[in-house]
């Protein structure tokens, strides 16, 4: 396995769709290639960000999620979603880099990678490229440090063990 980190520009949200970014910062690829990216990037690709100061971040993790914990429910003070299948904190909203927003996921995780592995497969012509979009995860709770995990999927089927 070769793994090789691609440099792009600074993503801001809403100013580039993520065929472009990815068209000008991906050269190459090759058959079979597996391409990460983040939930962070395909979210501001999609123009996914909240205004921080609009609405709470217990407020906007209960619209977004299907399953909602409340903090002040928990011994530690810990909220937890289900959010698009996924147990995790606050439903994957994230304020670092935002630019003064609150950074969802993508609305539809897997529509998402769905249409970049098309786009991949069309600007390289290949018939097989796998996509995933990851996001970290500080579960198991209580833990220091995080996980990174896979938001969707698209190319390939995922290990379920």
């Amino acid at each position: 396995m070769k793994v090789e980190a691609v440099k792009t520009r600074i993503v801001r949200a809403g100013e580039i769709k993520i065929e472009e970014l990815f068209a000008e910062s991906l050269s190459s690829l090759s058959e079979n290639s597996i391409v990460a990216v983040s939930s962070k990037v395909v979210a501001m690709c999609e123009n996914r960000v909240v205004d921080i100061n609009s609405i709470t971040r217990e407020e906007l993790a209960e619209k977004e999620s299907t399953y909602f914990f409340r903090p002040s429910n928990q011994k530690h003070n810990y909220g937890f979603t289900v959010t698009k299948g996924t147990m995790i904190a606050s439903a994957g909203i994230d304020s670092s880099n935002g630019d003064g927003n609150w950074v969802l996921w993508p609305s539809d995780p897997f529509a998402s990678a769905n249409h970049i592995r098309k786009f991949l497969q069309s600007k390289f012509n290949l018939k097989n490229v796998g996509v995933i979009i990851t996001d970290s995860n500080c579960l198991p709770p209580l833990r220091r440090g995080t996980i990174g995990i896979m938001v969707a999927w698209s190319g390939f089927d995922p290990l379920n063990d």
